[in-house]
């Protein structure tokens, strides 16, 4: 802030519209004495005391007493006085002639503003209003009016220790003002001046134009006058000495054009431009101009799948779009994204993108530093995808067929390249009471079948069964894979429980024949028919393993034990049976067999029956 000291109408010295308490004017009875002489004295004396109320100690000269008034180098107030209109050229003699005037007629003018760095729109026109406060001081009840271009104001002095005060605004010339003041029917005139703002104005509007075929913009900043210094985003582009090295700008027109290349950028550039001539004048501009972002990149339609002949494990995937431009290829389960390469200009592609046997998604990510990024999708599907050439016949059967312990299922590759069925394991059955037999014919999981087109093979799989033949399965799992080290998704397939036993009886000789028992006009109730021993053998398959058996049939009252026996641990059980011809008649004229399994033996008799059921115990005698 600049300031003027200025005598207030209580009769003491004002400094930047505060009292300091220190009278102008000689104490009552002693008119004639100067501020300074009164100042001088004391000092003299040894009376004096600074503002804060401690001793003074220093000189009694002009200067010191100034310093002591207004706490500071009266030098420093003369420069600046002699800037305010009127003042040009006078010395500091004349400084302290007017500053000490006793103001005699009562009334004191003082001007406060502020010489700071003008604001200015980019277009050169003032951001912003500067103003001077006018301060008038003299007895209360003395009314003012001010007059000057553009200034009307009156008002009232209401207070002999207050001024009254008028904000006036500042503009590019000075206002001088005629200041009237009136009490008592006396009048007093006064001037003061508004000083013009002090600012460098622009020359013309700045402008920024693209270098054709480029990312880059000329700019053109054009003072009306050359300024000392030039600050472009706060760094210093010229001086006295000239345009600083490195800086890009070039100044022309006497010192008041300058230019500069940019190069665009991601973001906007919009600096604040600062020109400063000889102190204080001074202009800032915010966004001083607008260089724009760079280009962005562009891609035109969608990344475009093919088929690469010969090359039965990956597809061509192409981009179009701006030259220069970074592109790179992702799709699930990918670590390191594919960079597609650029040829020719513009064109971007890559033989990286995998067949797989489902559809997927790849994301084509096309960018460029500073000018964005661009992103595309593509779905691999139908005529892109492998298909899963394996062809699975399951025997496991119906339920009349699941008392075979053993299930064959066939595997054939229908298609025209190689295939691989990995079988990774069972799951299910994973109760106690569930018996899990053999591994399959193929060896222990994970096992592979390596199949060529066209090829079948076939598995042998074990049923589990309990103890009670009762229902349940487990499922094979299994993958199909190819030469491409692609996979279609895991399938499986289920093997039921075994829930039966098989029991056969085989025809023996001497049965069934004419003239035979069991043949043609032979009658077992006929007393004289022929009734010799007859022999047949019975066989016990798929039983649970290492169960003792007994083996029943009817003798015309009820159903009576045959044999007792032991089946091996694959359940199987061969016995012969021997009966006399009628009473085999009798049995295979009931038709039925009952098999009871059991778990010890003690003795002759067997203990702990398997409870599998009666319509299982139960099966039909017949020869085959």
């Amino acid at each position: 802030w600049k300031v003027i000291p200025e005598i207030g109408t209580d009769g003491n010295w004002w400094i930047d519209g505060l009292n300091t308490e220190k009278p102008a004017r000689g104490p009552k009875g002693e008119d004639g004495l100067s501020a300074y002489e009164l100042w001088k004295d004391a000092v003299d004396k040894g009376e004096m005391t600074n503002k804060d109320g401690s001793d003074y100690t220093g000189g009694n000269t002009w200067e010191e007493f100034l310093k002591w008034l207004q706490g500071g180098d009266v030098s420093v107030l003369h420069q600046y006085w002699t800037t305010l209109p009127g003042n040009e050229g006078k010395t500091i003699e004349q400084f302290i002639e007017e500053l000490f005037d006793c103001h005699c007629d009562g009334i004191t003018v003082g001007l406060q503003f502020e010489d700071k760095c003008i604001e200015l729109n980019p277009d050169g026109t003032l951001k912003g209003t500067y103003s001077a406060t006018l301060r008038i001081g003299g007895k209360a009840g003395t009314s003012v009016k001010v007059t000057g271009k553009g200034v009307d104001l009156s008002g009232n002095i209401t207070n002999d220790q207050t001024p009254i005060t008028f904000t006036i605004q500042r503009g590019d010339e000075n206002i001088p003002l005629a200041i009237e003041c009136t009490e008592g029917g006396n009048v007093v005139n006064k001037t003061a001046t508004i000083p013009a703002l002090k600012y460098i104005k622009l020359g013309s509007a700045t402008t920024v134009t693209q270098v054709q075929g480029e990312q880059k913009d000329v700019v053109v900043i054009t003072f009306a006058a050359a300024p000392v210094e030039v600050f472009v985003g706060g760094t210093l582009i010229s001086s006295a000495n000239g345009i600083v090295e490195g800086s890009g700008w070039a100044v022309s027109n006497e010192g008041k054009t300058f230019t500069k290349t940019y190069d665009r950028a991601a973001t906007e550039q919009k600096p604040t431009v600062q020109a400063k001539g000889a102190d204080p004048i001074c202009s800032t501009i915010a966004n001083a101009f607008t260089i724009p972002t760079l280009t962005p990149v562009e891609v035109t339609g969608n990344p475009v799948l093919a088929v690469i002949p010969g090359n039965n494990c990956n597809l061509q995937l192409t981009l179009q779009g701006t030259p220069g431009m970074t592109v790179t290829a992702t799709y699930p389960g990918l670590a390191t994204p594919i960079k597609l390469t650029e040829s020719p200009a513009g064109t971007y592609t890559t033989t990286g993108i995998p067949r797989k046997f489902t559809a997927y998604d790849v994301t084509v990510e096309a960018k460029m530093d500073g000018r964005g990024t661009v992103k595309k999708s593509v779905r691999v599907e139908g005529a892109f995808l492998f298909t899963n050439t394996l062809q699975v016949t399951n025997n496991n059967g119906t339920s009349a067929t699941w008392s075979n312990a053993i299930v064959a299922n066939e595997f054939k590759n229908t298609g025209t390249e190689p295939i691989i069925v990995t079988f990774t394991g069972r799951t299910g059955n994973a109760g106690a009471q569930n018996i899990k037999r053999n591994s399959p014919s193929h060896g222990a999981y994970p096992f592979i079948l390596n199949l060529q087109p066209g090829q079948t093979e076939t598995v042998q799989f074990y049923r589990d069964y309990t103890i009670t033949f009762a229902n349940g399965n487990y499922s094979v799992n299994y993958t199909v894979s190819n030469d491409c080290g692609e996979s279609a998704a895991s399938a499986s397939f289920a093997i039921n429980n075994q829930q039966n036993y098989k029991a056969k009886f085989t025809k023996p000789a001497g049965w069934g024949g004419p003239g035979q028992p069991g043949g043609p006009g032979w009658d077992p109730k006929d007393p004289n028919a022929a009734n010799p021993d007859i022999t047949f053998n019975v066989e016990v398959t798929n039983a649970i393993p290492n169960s003792f058996v007994e083996f029943q049939l009817y003798n015309g009252t009820g159903y009576s034990a045959k044999f007792r026996g032991q089946v091996d641990a694959n359940g199987k059980l061969t016995q012969s049976v021997t009966m006399p011809a009628k009473d085999l008649a009798v049995a295979l004229d009931d038709g039925f067999a009952i098999f009871r399994f059991f778990k010890t033996q003690a003795g002759n008799q067997l203990l702990d029956p398997y409870n599998i059921g009666a319509e299982k115990e139960t099966v039909k005698f017949a020869f085959e």
